[in-house]
């Protein structure tokens, strides 16, 4: 990547790269002239800043910013703040965090702040690598963004933030359990019978605890409303899902 990375072109858009071992400053200087053409950023493994990775002076044109395996070793939320600091050119909608370690948790729940970025947010997808719970982390994606059209939280969803969910929200994933961990089924269900997101189109559910969605009234809830697939994957342990596609008006 670093050996052509100064001879791409000004009208790419979209951009992934890892920040690995290896001369960095190729891919710095690419970026410097990038910057005002991407659209989306895909940036990896940004762990160390050794190589003192350059970030441009802006992205007055990124919508959709994913970072994967970082730490609050490297400048994240200066590259946060170059890319939202003008209210004006700000078209950064789109944040996606997969594999979030639960030490970076408050990291997260910052660049959120950042510009007032929350605000702004329509689409925030967090992949959690352990099994943990930040109710402080929800409630501030609660607090903050209000016109999410598209959520992923796998973790348990604390309780007492489900009701919070903006009714703007059209595509939602969480992940449910026993009681003492957050939203159960039941809990889910009589979210759903609430009609608190009436937009909604798709749910994904996902549960370490498979008697969850074998609930006989969940179960008789979702196949009256919409189209249902309940299937089983392997990500560390086994991982049930659940995905129900709604009508346009199911309630």
């Amino acid at each position: 990547m670093t050996d052509f990375a100064p001879n791409l072109a000004s009208t790419v858009t979209s951009l992934s790269f890892s920040v690995i071992d290896g001369n960095m400053v190729p891919l710095s200087r690419a970026l410097m002239e990038l910057g005002p053409s991407i659209q989306s950023l895909d940036i990896r493994f940004w762990e160390d800043n050794t190589q003192k990775f350059e970030i441009p002076l802006s992205f007055p044109n990124v919508h959709h910013l994913e970072l994967r395996n970082f730490n609050d070793q490297v400048p994240v939320k200066e590259l946060i703040n170059r890319i939202t600091a003008n209210p004006s050119t700000n078209t950064l909608q789109s944040l996606h965090i997969p594999h979030v370690n639960h030490q970076y948790w408050q990291l997260v729940s910052d660049i959120l702040s950042i510009n007032n970025l929350g605000a702004k947010l329509t689409s925030i997808y967090l992949y959690f690598g352990q099994f943990h719970q930040s109710e402080a982390l929800v409630t501030k994606i609660m607090d903050l963004c209000l016109d999410l059209v598209d959520l992923t939280y796998t973790f348990p969803f604390p309780k007492g933030q489900l009701n919070r969910l903006p009714p703007s929200i059209r595509f939602l994933r969480i992940s449910i359990g026993q009681e003492e961990w957050g939203v159960t089924a039941i809990d889910l269900l009589q979210f759903l019978k609430a009609n608190k997101c009436p937009k909604l189109t798709t749910l994904e559910v996902e549960t370490r605890d498979s008697s969850q969605l074998e609930n006989p009234e969940l179960l008789s809830f979702f196949k009256e409303v919409g189209t249902l697939i309940i299937s089983t994957r392997w990500v560390h342990i086994a991982t049930s899902y659940m995905t129900l596609q709604f009508p346009a008006s199911f309630i």
